[in-house]
Protein backbone atom coordinates (compact mmCIF):
# COMPACT_ATOMS: atom_id res chain seq x y z
CA UNK A 1 0.00 0.00 0.00
CA UNK A 2 0.91 4.11 -0.54
CA UNK A 3 2.34 4.42 2.27
CA UNK A 4 0.67 8.59 2.06
CA UNK A 5 -2.26 6.38 3.48
CA UNK A 6 -0.73 6.10 6.70
CA UNK A 7 -1.36 10.22 6.20
CA UNK A 8 -5.10 9.71 7.26
CA UNK A 9 -4.25 8.89 10.43
CA UNK A 10 -1.21 11.02 11.02
CA UNK A 11 -2.45 14.38 10.04
CA UNK A 12 -5.77 13.54 10.80
CA UNK A 13 -7.27 16.77 13.13
CA UNK A 14 -9.33 14.21 15.38
CA UNK A 15 -5.77 11.91 16.54
CA UNK A 16 -4.05 14.90 17.17
CA UNK A 17 -6.84 16.53 19.39
CA UNK A 18 -7.65 13.42 21.26
CA UNK A 19 -4.06 12.20 22.06
CA UNK A 20 -1.24 15.25 21.27
CA UNK A 21 -4.09 17.55 22.56
CA UNK A 22 -5.64 16.26 25.26
CA UNK A 23 -4.18 13.03 26.22
CA UNK A 24 -6.54 10.70 26.31
CA UNK A 25 -5.43 7.07 27.34
CA UNK A 26 -7.68 5.22 24.21
CA UNK A 27 -4.15 5.43 22.75
CA UNK A 28 -2.65 3.01 24.64
CA UNK A 29 -6.37 0.67 23.83
CA UNK A 30 -5.58 1.23 20.00
CA UNK A 31 -1.62 0.66 19.66
CA UNK A 32 -1.62 -2.94 20.76
CA UNK A 33 -5.44 -3.51 19.05
CA UNK A 34 -2.79 -2.42 15.75
CA UNK A 35 -0.18 -4.41 16.60
CA UNK A 36 -2.70 -7.59 16.96
CA UNK A 37 -3.97 -7.07 13.36
CA UNK A 38 -0.27 -7.12 12.31
CA UNK A 39 0.30 -10.61 14.02
CA UNK A 40 -2.54 -12.16 13.03
CA UNK A 41 -1.85 -11.43 9.66
CA UNK A 42 1.63 -12.54 9.55
CA UNK A 43 -0.33 -15.84 10.81
CA UNK A 44 0.87 -15.31 14.87
CA UNK A 45 -2.70 -15.88 16.20
CA UNK A 46 -1.20 -16.48 20.12
CA UNK A 47 0.27 -13.49 19.89
CA UNK A 48 -2.06 -11.81 18.07
CA UNK A 49 -4.80 -12.75 20.87
CA UNK A 50 -2.13 -11.56 23.89
CA UNK A 51 -2.09 -8.14 22.25
CA UNK A 52 -5.78 -8.21 21.47
CA UNK A 53 -5.86 -9.16 25.06
CA UNK A 54 -3.89 -5.99 26.56
CA UNK A 55 -5.75 -3.82 24.08
CA UNK A 56 -9.08 -5.12 26.51
CA UNK A 57 -7.51 -4.39 29.56
CA UNK A 58 -6.87 -1.43 29.16
CA UNK A 59 -10.23 -0.51 28.02
CA UNK A 60 -12.95 -3.34 27.89
CA UNK A 61 -14.68 -1.99 24.45
CA UNK A 62 -12.02 -4.47 22.33
CA UNK A 63 -12.66 -7.65 24.52
CA UNK A 64 -15.68 -9.21 22.02
CA UNK A 65 -12.94 -9.25 19.53
CA UNK A 66 -11.26 -11.75 21.06
CA UNK A 67 -12.93 -14.60 19.55
CA UNK A 68 -12.18 -13.24 16.04
CA UNK A 69 -8.20 -13.37 16.78
CA UNK A 70 -8.53 -16.75 18.15
CA UNK A 71 -10.52 -18.29 15.39
CA UNK A 72 -10.55 -21.63 15.73
CA UNK A 73 -8.06 -21.99 18.35
CA UNK A 74 -10.34 -21.08 20.59
CA UNK A 75 -9.63 -22.85 23.67
CA UNK A 76 -5.67 -22.11 23.21
CA UNK A 77 -6.63 -18.49 22.78
CA UNK A 78 -8.89 -18.07 25.42
CA UNK A 79 -5.84 -19.69 27.74
CA UNK A 80 -3.69 -16.54 26.34
CA UNK A 81 -6.71 -13.98 26.92
CA UNK A 82 -7.40 -15.32 30.85
CA UNK A 83 -4.24 -15.40 31.50
CA UNK A 84 -3.12 -11.86 30.05
CA UNK A 85 -5.85 -10.43 31.64
CA UNK A 86 -6.20 -12.20 35.04
CA UNK A 87 -2.73 -11.40 36.23
CA UNK A 88 -2.66 -7.64 36.05
CA UNK A 89 -6.35 -7.81 37.53
CA UNK A 90 -5.06 -9.92 40.69
CA UNK A 91 -3.06 -6.29 41.91
CA UNK A 92 -6.26 -4.55 42.00
CA UNK A 93 -8.61 -7.55 43.34
CA UNK A 94 -9.84 -5.67 45.88
CA UNK A 95 -11.35 -2.79 43.71
CA UNK A 96 -12.53 -4.61 41.30
CA UNK A 97 -16.36 -4.40 42.59
CA UNK A 98 -16.30 -0.85 42.16
CA UNK A 99 -15.15 -1.35 38.51
CA UNK A 100 -17.76 -3.23 37.18
CA UNK A 101 -20.39 -1.10 39.18
CA UNK A 102 -19.16 1.92 37.16
CA UNK A 103 -18.75 0.10 34.43
CA UNK A 104 -22.49 -0.75 33.93
CA UNK A 105 -23.35 2.70 35.49
CA UNK A 106 -21.98 4.32 32.71
CA UNK A 107 -23.86 2.34 30.14
CA UNK A 108 -26.74 1.99 31.80
CA UNK A 109 -27.30 5.36 33.81
CA UNK A 110 -25.92 7.84 31.55
CA UNK A 111 -26.19 9.24 27.88
CA UNK A 112 -24.17 11.60 25.52
CA UNK A 113 -24.65 12.39 21.95
CA UNK A 114 -25.27 8.93 21.14
CA UNK A 115 -27.39 9.14 17.24
CA UNK A 116 -29.48 5.98 17.75
CA UNK A 117 -29.93 5.72 21.46
CA UNK A 118 -30.90 9.27 21.62
CA UNK A 119 -33.23 8.93 18.57
CA UNK A 120 -34.91 6.15 20.69
CA UNK A 121 -34.85 8.00 23.89
CA UNK A 122 -35.56 11.73 23.18
CA UNK A 123 -37.06 11.71 20.02
CA UNK A 124 -39.84 8.64 20.07
CA UNK A 125 -40.28 9.22 24.10
CA UNK A 126 -38.68 5.77 24.99
CA UNK A 127 -37.87 4.21 28.39
CA UNK A 128 -34.42 4.63 29.18
CA UNK A 129 -34.45 1.13 30.10
CA UNK A 130 -36.14 -0.05 26.39
CA UNK A 131 -33.73 2.01 24.56
CA UNK A 132 -30.81 0.49 26.30
CA UNK A 133 -32.47 -2.82 25.47
CA UNK A 134 -32.89 -2.07 21.66
CA UNK A 135 -29.49 -0.32 20.95
CA UNK A 136 -27.53 -3.44 22.87
CA UNK A 137 -29.93 -6.16 21.10
CA UNK A 138 -28.81 -4.21 17.53
CA UNK A 139 -24.99 -4.44 18.82
CA UNK A 140 -25.45 -8.21 19.44
CA UNK A 141 -27.08 -8.60 16.03
CA UNK A 142 -23.91 -7.06 14.26
CA UNK A 143 -22.01 -9.00 16.61
CA UNK A 144 -23.24 -12.29 15.27
CA UNK A 145 -23.66 -11.32 11.91
CA UNK A 146 -19.91 -10.60 11.61
CA UNK A 147 -18.79 -13.82 13.36
CA UNK A 148 -21.06 -15.67 10.65
CA UNK A 149 -19.07 -13.78 7.70
CA UNK A 150 -15.72 -14.50 9.45
CA UNK A 151 -14.00 -16.49 7.09
CA UNK A 152 -15.01 -13.98 4.18
CA UNK A 153 -13.78 -11.29 6.03
CA UNK A 154 -10.37 -9.84 6.59
CA UNK A 155 -9.69 -8.98 10.54
CA UNK A 156 -9.62 -5.33 9.87
CA UNK A 157 -12.82 -4.89 7.79
CA UNK A 158 -14.02 -7.28 11.21
CA UNK A 159 -12.27 -4.31 13.44
CA UNK A 160 -13.66 -1.74 11.94
CA UNK A 161 -17.41 -2.89 11.84
CA UNK A 162 -17.74 -3.91 15.53
CA UNK A 163 -15.92 -0.43 16.72
CA UNK A 164 -18.41 1.44 14.21
CA UNK A 165 -21.65 -0.54 15.70
CA UNK A 166 -20.21 0.20 19.14
CA UNK A 167 -19.90 4.04 18.59
CA UNK A 168 -22.70 4.41 16.55
CA UNK A 169 -25.12 2.46 19.01
CA UNK A 170 -23.58 3.71 22.26
CA UNK A 171 -25.12 5.71 24.73
CA UNK A 172 -22.45 7.91 25.48
CA UNK A 173 -20.24 8.71 22.24
CA UNK A 174 -17.19 11.64 22.71
CA UNK A 175 -15.16 12.33 19.79
CA UNK A 176 -11.99 10.51 21.01
CA UNK A 177 -14.18 7.46 20.71
CA UNK A 178 -13.93 8.38 17.09
CA UNK A 179 -10.35 8.14 16.82
CA UNK A 180 -10.04 4.51 17.80
CA UNK A 181 -11.07 3.50 14.18
CA UNK A 182 -8.67 5.41 12.43
CA UNK A 183 -5.47 3.46 11.86
CA UNK A 184 -7.88 1.12 10.46
CA UNK A 185 -10.14 3.67 8.02
CA UNK A 186 -6.43 4.55 6.80
CA UNK A 187 -6.13 0.64 5.50
CA UNK A 188 -9.33 0.82 3.29
CA UNK A 189 -10.27 5.00 3.62
CA UNK A 190 -13.85 5.44 4.41
CA UNK A 191 -15.75 8.40 3.27
CA UNK A 192 -18.67 8.19 6.35
CA UNK A 193 -15.39 7.70 8.60
CA UNK A 194 -13.08 10.20 6.84
CA UNK A 195 -16.24 12.94 7.51
CA UNK A 196 -15.74 12.76 10.75
CA UNK A 197 -12.25 14.08 11.27
CA UNK A 198 -14.18 17.43 10.07
CA UNK A 199 -17.61 17.30 11.75
CA UNK A 200 -15.75 15.83 15.39
CA UNK A 201 -15.36 19.53 15.50
CA UNK A 202 -19.59 19.84 16.41
CA UNK A 203 -18.29 18.50 20.04
CA UNK A 204 -17.01 21.23 21.26
CA UNK A 205 -20.30 22.99 21.02
CA UNK A 206 -20.78 21.40 24.50
CA UNK A 207 -18.43 24.07 26.02
CA UNK A 208 -20.77 26.58 25.58
CA UNK A 209 -24.17 24.68 27.38
CA UNK A 210 -23.90 24.90 30.67
CA UNK A 211 -25.77 21.45 30.93
CA UNK A 212 -23.28 19.64 29.14
CA UNK A 213 -25.09 18.76 25.70
CA UNK A 214 -25.32 19.08 22.22
CA UNK A 215 -28.53 20.85 21.09
CA UNK A 216 -30.51 19.05 17.63
CA UNK A 217 -28.78 21.03 14.91
CA UNK A 218 -24.89 20.34 16.59
CA UNK A 219 -25.91 16.52 16.76
CA UNK A 220 -27.00 16.69 13.37
CA UNK A 221 -23.80 18.63 11.84
CA UNK A 222 -21.59 15.85 14.33
CA UNK A 223 -23.53 12.95 12.82
CA UNK A 224 -25.48 14.09 9.62
CA UNK A 225 -22.31 13.97 7.13
CA UNK A 226 -21.90 10.21 8.61
CA UNK A 227 -25.06 8.88 7.57
CA UNK A 228 -25.09 10.63 4.16
CA UNK A 229 -21.69 9.12 3.61
CA UNK A 230 -22.63 6.18 4.48
CA UNK A 231 -26.24 5.79 2.34
CA UNK A 232 -23.59 6.94 -0.44
CA UNK A 233 -21.17 4.52 0.03
CA UNK A 234 -23.79 1.56 0.59
CA UNK A 235 -25.19 2.92 -3.12
CA UNK A 236 -22.15 2.81 -4.52
CA UNK A 237 -20.46 -0.53 -3.50
CA UNK A 238 -23.96 -2.25 -4.59
CA UNK A 239 -24.13 -3.02 -0.63
CA UNK A 240 -20.62 -5.27 -1.55
CA UNK A 241 -20.09 -3.61 2.12
CA UNK A 242 -22.48 -5.30 3.88
CA UNK A 243 -22.25 -8.56 2.13
CA UNK A 244 -18.48 -9.09 0.54
CA UNK A 245 -18.48 -11.73 -2.33
CA UNK A 246 -17.71 -14.92 -1.56
CA UNK A 247 -14.27 -16.85 -1.94
CA UNK A 248 -14.10 -18.99 -5.06
CA UNK A 249 -13.67 -22.54 -4.05
CA UNK A 250 -13.18 -25.44 -5.78
CA UNK A 251 -12.31 -25.73 -9.51
CA UNK A 252 -13.54 -23.07 -11.65
CA UNK A 253 -13.06 -22.64 -15.51
CA UNK A 254 -10.36 -23.15 -17.06
CA UNK A 255 -8.25 -19.68 -18.98
CA UNK A 256 -5.68 -20.10 -21.38
CA UNK A 257 -2.86 -17.55 -21.79
CA UNK A 258 -1.11 -17.30 -25.02
CA UNK A 259 2.18 -15.36 -24.70
CA UNK A 260 2.98 -14.45 -28.44
CA UNK A 261 7.11 -14.39 -29.09
CA UNK A 262 9.84 -13.72 -31.15
CA UNK A 263 12.35 -16.20 -31.77
CA UNK A 264 10.88 -18.86 -29.30
CA UNK A 265 13.99 -21.40 -29.77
Amino acid sequence: MSPGFAGFYAFNPMVLLSFAGEAHFDILMVAPLVWALWLYETGRTRWAVALASISSGIKWVTLPLLPFFAGRRLISGAAVALLVLILPALFFWESLPQLFSGLFQFGSTRSFNGPIYDLLRLGLGAPRSVSIAVVGGLFLIVLLWRWLLRKQSAMDTQIRWFLGALIVLSPTVHFWYLAWLMPFVALRPSLPWLSFSLTMGAYFFVWMNPQWGLRPWQQLVFWGPFFIGMVYELWSTRGRVLWPKRPVSGFGETVSVIIPTLNAA
